[in-house]
C-alpha cells in the first residue's frame, strides 16, 4: 500500500479518485474534475483531482482520510497518483477519451477501467509500451497499489503522441480480466503470497482459458477454481485424481466443479493438501 503521511502528495500533481469506491457525495466535495464520456454514466467514471487546488490543511485532510480508509479497508484510497506538467483540463480530456474501446469485429463499445489499480497493473502484460505511453498520454508518472499491496510506477516513454489503438487479440485478453483478479484475490484469500501481480496474471489467464477450452467446464466460477489450483500445484488440476475425477463430474453435468471438490476437502480453495510447485507444466499442455 501507499506509505501514507502528511507530505505524501508532494511528489504528485494529480490523483484520481473512484467514486463507486469512495462514494460520490466524498468525491464531490472536492475540487475534482470527473471524466466525461458520450453514452456513460457519471458515476462510473473517476474524477481527476488537481492537488494544486488544493490548500495546506486541505491536503492533511484528505491524507489523513486516506490512512482511515486504507486502515479499514485494505485498499488504496487513491485509485492512482500522477505526474504531469499539463493542464487538468488535458488530463481529463485526454483520459476520456481512452475510457472506451470499439471491437474491431462489432459496434460493442467497451470501458477500459484503467483507473483500477487491479486492471492497470494487467494491462502491464496486455498492452505494449507504445500502447501504454499512448494511454498515459500527458501523464509522466503513473503510481498505483496493485493487488498484493506492492507500490508500483510507471514512467511513460517517448510515444505519448502515438494513437491508442487495441489490437484484435488484446481484446479476450482484456475481457479475462475481471476473472484473473477475482483468481489472484482467491489465491490471497486463502493466504497465498502473491510476489508480482503481474507476472501471475499471465499464469492465471493460460489457466483460464486452458479450464474453458480443455476440460470441458463451462461456468465461470469453475473455471476460476480450476484456475486457481492449476497455478497452486504448477500443473492443470486434473493431473492429481481427485481433480481429475471433480472435472469429469462437472463435465457431465452432475455437479458443479466448485460442488465436487468441496466434497473433498473444506481446506482453502477446495484443494487437498498438495505440495505446490513452481514448475508450470499445464502450459505444455
Amino acid at each position: 500500500m501507499f506509505d501514507l503521511h502528511h507530505r505524501f502528495l508532494n511528489g504528485f500533481t494529480h490523483v484520481l479518485l473512484n467514486p463507486l469506491q469512495l462514494g460520490r457525495d466524498t468525491v464531490d466535495a472536492l475540487p475534482a474534475v470527473p471524466l466525461a464520456v458520450r453514452g456513460i454514466q457519471p458515476h462510473l467514471l473517476p474524477a481527476v483531482l488537481p492537488l494544486v487546488a488544493l490548500g495546506h490543511t486541505q491536503k492533511l485532510d484528505l491524507v489523513d482520510q486516506a490512512i482511515r480508509w486504507q486502515h479499514d479497508y485494505f485498499k488504496p484510497y487513491f485509485s492512482a497518483c500522477l505526474v504531469s506538467d499539463a493542464t487538468t483540463p488535458h488530463v481529463v480530456s485526454h483520459l476520456s477519451s481512452i475510457a472506451v474501446v470499439a471491437g474491431l469485429a462489432s459496434k460493442q463499445r467497451f470501458l477500459l477501467r484503467f483507473w483500477d489499480p487491479r486492471i492497470f497493473s494487467q494491462l502491464l502484460r496486455i498492452l505494449d509500451d507504445v500502447q501504454l505511453d499512448a494511454l498515459m498520454g500527458p501523464v509522466d508518472q503513473w503510481h498505483w497499489a496493485d493487488l498484493a499491496g506492492m507500490c508500483r510506477c510507471r514512467m511513460r516513454g517517448p510515444h505519448q503522441h502515438a494513437p491508442f489503438r487495441l489490437r484484435s487479440e488484446q481484446f479476450a485478453l482484456l475481457q479475462r480480466v475481471g476473472a484473473v483478479n477475482a483468481c489472484i484475490a482467491m489465491l490471497l484469500r486463502a493466504g497465498r503470497h502473491v510476489d508480482d501481480p503481474v507476472i501471475l496474471g499471465g499464469r492465471v489467464d493460460a489457466a483460464l482459458v486452458h479450464a474453458a477450452e480443455k476440460t470441458g467446464l463451462r461456468d465461470a466460477e469453475d473455471c476460476r477454481l480450476y484456475a486457481v489450483q492449476t497455478v497452486v500445484t504448477g500443473m492443470p488440476a486434473e493431473a492429481h485424481p481427485q481433480f481429475k475425477h471433480a472435472v469429469a463430474r462437472a463435465a457431465k453435468g452432475e455437479c458443479s466443479y466448485v460442488g465436487a471438490c468441496a466434497e473433498l476437502t473444506d481446506q482453502p480453495l477446495g484443494a487437498p493438501a498438495i505440495a505446490s510447485t513452481d514448475d508450470r507444466l499445464w502450459e505444455q499442455a
